[in-house]
């Protein structure tokens, strides 16, 4: 079992043909209003499955691949949402 952090994201953007852009979405309290925001923040992911825009992914950090890409390895894919209308 690999150390890091896991993320489940979606496919924005295909970059390259081993690049995908995720986008990561984290909700949050602010500490004083108590009120909740949504974060997302994409992550350049290293990808060697075919996945489409769209598609929901696991993420999980790992060693670094290049400069551009950062940490970041694409696991598996989840169930598409894109099916249901």
């Amino acid at each position: 079992m690999s150390k890091g952090k896991v993320f489940i994201g979606k496919v924005v953007a295909i970059c390259g043909p081993k690049t995908i852009k995720v986008a990561v979405e984290d909700f949050y309290r602010h500490p004083l209003y108590k009120k909740t925001h949504k974060r997302r923040k994409k992550y350049l992911v290293n990808s060697k499955k075919e996945v489409a825009v769209g598609e929901k992914v696991v993420v999980r950090t790992g060693r670094r691949t290049n400069r551009s890409n950062g940490s970041d390895i694409c696991t598996e894919m989840l169930a598409s949402s894109m099916g249901s209308a």
